[in-house]
């Protein structure tokens, strides 16, 4: 089983940020030697789940993996309730949505369906969000403690991903208290220039939180005045996914919800569509 243990831990690293890695840099990360990282490797190459450049001597993701990967989303009861609401929530609103969900401390971006005003900043489907900064991942944090908020900033940090990044422990723990009591979290600007988003949770079976539902859209089309309502359109497809996936109760919607400090103080109407 320890082989399978260090198997599994390498091949864990080809989930992160990196497009391809060596053997040189798994073995750093890893502290495993590199004539052992080099056999499993070899193992995996042979066997479809991953590919290696010989040029570089790099290796990447292979089409095994991506068909491992796709068995999760085509067979999975949320992602498959979710998909026909994404879509309907995009046509209404005209926005690109996404759907995350919590892996341990991290917030995967597993489903998206792109908008009219889709913008190319980089974020992929299967990447990891970071905590600090995605409205998507504050959902999950709006539900933890103080404590454990603490222990994900000091082991994560709260690095600058542009200018408009939140970097203060108690500013982030703020928005994370006004997320839970509103039900929305926001993020203007934080992750990349020009996007913004919006996230509502998704809840389960016994009101468990499932998982985030994101709008994304460029930073001018919404303000302070069409963010209420483009938010009650979320609430409303977050509710009926979460009913789809056996959730008794939705919490939140129908609120005579304002916006505060965060959103733009002006910008072109968007629009969402009439209910």
């Amino acid at each position: 089983m320890k082989s399978l243990d260090a198997a599994l831990k390498l091949l864990s690293q080809f989930t992160g940020e990196e497009a391809e890695i060596s053997v040189s840099e798994l073995s750093a990360k890893t502290g495993m030697p590199k004539s052992q990282v080099s056999k499993i490797l070899l193992t995996f190459r042979k066997n479809g789940f991953l590919e290696k450049d010989d040029a570089t001597q790099r290796y990447n993701v292979g089409p095994r993996a991506f068909a491992l990967g796709s068995r999760f989303v085509n067979r999975n009861p949320l992602t498959r309730a979710a998909l026909p609401v994404m879509r309907e929530l995009t046509e209404r609103s005209g926005h690109s949505t996404r759907l995350c969900i919590r892996v341990d401390y991290d917030v995967l971006y597993m489903l998206g369906i792109e908008g009219p005003h889709f913008i190319d900043t980089g974020w992929r489907v299967g990447q990891w969000m970071p905590l600090h900064a995605s409205s998507a991942a504050r959902i999950f944090l709006a539900e933890a403690d103080e404590a454990e908020i603490d222990h994900i900033v000091s082991q994560r940090g709260m690095p600058a991903l542009t200018a408009k990044t939140v970097q203060d422990p108690d500013e982030l723990k703020a928005m994370l208290r006004e997320a839970h009591a509103k039900g929305f979290a926001r993020n203007y600007g934080e992750t990349a220039r020009g996007l913004s988003t919006l996230s509502v949770p998704i809840f389960g079976q016994g009101g468990v939180l499932a998982a985030s539902l994101t709008i994304a859209f460029p930073t001018h089309v919404v303000d302070a005045d069409s963010e209420p309502d483009l938010v009650e359109m979320m609430h409303r497809s977050a509710r009926t996914l979460s009913q789809k996936i056996g959730s008794e109760v939705y919490p939140y919607g129908n609120l005579n919800i304002r916006s505060v400090s965060q959103a733009p103080a002006s910008a072109e109407q968007t629009a969402v569509g009439a209910d």
